[in-house]
């Protein structure tokens, strides 16, 4: 009788020690549904400080100030994207070739010419009717120094393209005449037979 008091002594020691020391298992929690995607999205891209807002638009000129005010009245998102790429568009640099400089200057009017297009459509939205054909003019207008300033930024990028398809095309004649002698030093150099053939 006492052996038997034992056994079930320890098994219920057995049994409540696990119970006492068993971990429970943690459920891992259901990720969170997810939120309206415009909100998720466009949020961050809202957030500015005034601080920052202000510290952007001293480092502008008074009539591109007044133009992104217009827009901001309109679609501050837009603004904000304008704000942002402001301080890329009138950034100094220094160190750079006189081309890339005349590059850079032609992005920044580029970008003036598209603020000021864009604070025209706004305005055109708000105004009277009897001003609205004055401003669709000088869309019109914008629109077409727009136009001629992008074009020539092409014009550049097809010369660029041009220069370098002919010393492509150099390049492929060259090494088609060469064609054995090519193979043979790549031979030499997969085989590490030019290995005593450095000039130094």
């Amino acid at each position: 009788m006492k052996e038997i008091s034992k056994y079930i002594m320890l098994i219920m020691f057995l049994v409540f020690s696990q119970t006492l020391f068993a971990q429970e298992e943690i459920e891992a929690p259901e990720p969170p549904e997810p939120e309206e995607s415009s909100h998720w999205e466009f949020q961050h891209i809202l957030e500015m400080s005034e601080k920052d807002e202000n510290e952007l638009l001293k480092n502008l000129k008074a009539d591109l100030r007044k133009d992104l005010r217009i827009i901001k009245k309109v679609d501050k998102e837009k603004y904000i994207d304008f704000l942002r790429e402001s301080q890329y568009k009138h950034m100094r640099m220094p160190f750079i070739s006189r081309h890339e400089k005349v590059s850079h200057e032609r992005e920044r009017k580029i970008f003036e010419a598209e603020i000021k297009a864009e604070a025209l459509a706004a305005k055109y939205v708000s105004a009277k009717q009897s001003e609205k054909r004055s401003i669709r003019e000088q869309l019109r207008t914008e629109l077409n120094k727009l136009f001629v300033q992008k074009e020539e930024r092409r014009q550049e990028e097809v010369e660029i393209l041009q220069k370098e398809l002919v010393e492509l095309q150099k390049s492929l004649e060259v090494r088609q005449k060469n064609k054995n002698q090519i193979i043979e030093r790549r031979v030499q150099e997969l085989l590490e037979e030019d290995e005593y053939l450095d000039w130094d």
